[in-house]
């Protein structure tokens, strides 16, 4: 994990990748308000909403090259 994103493992974040991966979203994170991500290190987290989580305004969101 951390080779390809430069993020550890439990603090990946959604986007801001060095290169375009393939990022999965649960949908079940609709339900929470707002969801709380990984914010690139271990121990930090950000609260976005379920729309900016998918975003393709997001750098290097999901579906965003």
């Amino acid at each position: 994990m951390k080779r390809t994103t430069g993020q550890v493992i439990g603090g990946v974040a959604p986007a801001g990748h060095p290169a375009p991966i393939r990022t999965l979203v649960d949908v079940p994170l609709r339900e929470h308000d707002p969801p709380w991500v990984a914010a690139g290190i271990a121990d930090s987290l950000v609260a976005l909403s379920y729309r900016e989580l998918r975003s393709p305004a997001l750098p290097g969101a999901p579906g965003r090259r």
